[in-house]
């Protein structure tokens, strides 16, 4: 199954202020169902759009998804 990432984003509060958290949605790519949401990846929209272009890009499958972003995250 191929799958496509995308961004999803969710309001979080911290400490009484609200955020915008984002995280990644992965569906399969021909029937849109989604498989799995790894939520409050990043609040910087622009490292996790550099995730998802990761992910896409090397066409990782769902079961190495949780890896990789823990592995981006590491490196940021």
């Amino acid at each position: 199954m191929k799958m496509k990432y995308r961004l999803c984003s969710e309001t979080v509060l911290i400490d009484g202020i609200r955020y915008d958290a984002y995280g990644v949605l992965a569906s399969d790519e021909q029937t849109g169902v989604v498989v799995s949401v790894y939520h409050d990846v990043s609040l910087d929209r622009d490292a996790v759009c550099r995730i998802i272009d990761i992910l896409n890009g090397c066409e990782v499958e769902i079961c190495h998804f949780d890896d990789v972003i823990e592995n981006e995250l590491a490196n940021l």
